[in-house]
């Protein structure tokens, strides 16, 4: 919340920083999605703390629903209930739903991620399978923008697992649709050429070897 509100006071939208220091952790996109409602509803310099919550709010619904969605796909609509429900009222995604931070809203571009590829494993279908090509690979972009490699390294270790369990190569084809990977790429790349540029590529050393490496370390220990 600090650090989107100072966006706005330096009208600098690519360097994320708290007070004065760079904060070179997680990419734009959750701050980029605060300013999205917290500068229309109250502006920033209210500090409003629920309009800067609305993202998350929206990613643990879209988190809910998407599951909902994949119970529907593999199961039966009851399954997907009961998943959607069970999800949504876990204590986990309904506490990250009132925080203003990044784990909700990864967690619904992840999920809209999984939605993609789980229908894309089923059989084409025609016309009613166009869209999930667009859950996927826009999932996977918006998640690269809020927390970097987490969501997609996810996503993609989960199609390897499904690749090597059933030796099914048909939906891989249909994943690589070019249209929506290019979304993609304008989703994630401007902005990281742009945080290259505006800190000669320190964000990156900064967000890899004190940020994501020490975590990978942990749970490798673990």
């Amino acid at each position: 919340m600090q650090a989107t509100t100072q966006m706005f006071e330096t009208d600098d939208f690519i360097r994320i920083s708290f007070q004065d220091e760079p904060r070179n952790k997680k990419p734009i996109g959750i701050h980029w999605l605060q300013a999205a409602t917290a500068g229309p509803l109250n502006g920033p310099e209210a500090r409003t703390i629920q309009t800067f919550r609305i993202p998350s709010l929206l990613g643990a619904a879209l988190a809910a629903l998407c599951v909902f969605q994949i119970g529907t796909l593999l199961y039966s609509r009851r399954v997907g209930l009961v998943a959607g429900l069970a999800i949504a009222c876990g204590l986990l995604l309904s506490t990250e739903a009132g925080i203003a931070k990044t784990d909700a809203a990864l967690a619904g571009f992840t999920a809209l991620a999984y939605l993609g590829l789980a229908k894309l494993r089923l059989p084409a279908a025609g016309p009613a399978t166009d869209w999930a090509p667009w859950a996927l690979w826009v999932g996977l972009g918006m998640a690269a923008l809020i927390k970097g490699p987490i969501g997609p390294l996810l996503v993609i270790l989960s199609g390897l697992m499904l690749l090597a369990w059933e030796r099914d190569f048909a939906w891989v084809k249909r994943a690589l649709h070019w249209p929506s990977m290019l979304v993609a790429a304008v989703i994630v790349l401007p902005w990281y050429i742009a945080i290259w540029q505006a800190t000669n590529g320190q964000f990156f050393f900064d967000a890899v070897g004190q940020d994501l490496a020490p975590k990978l370390l942990s749970l490798i220990h673990i």
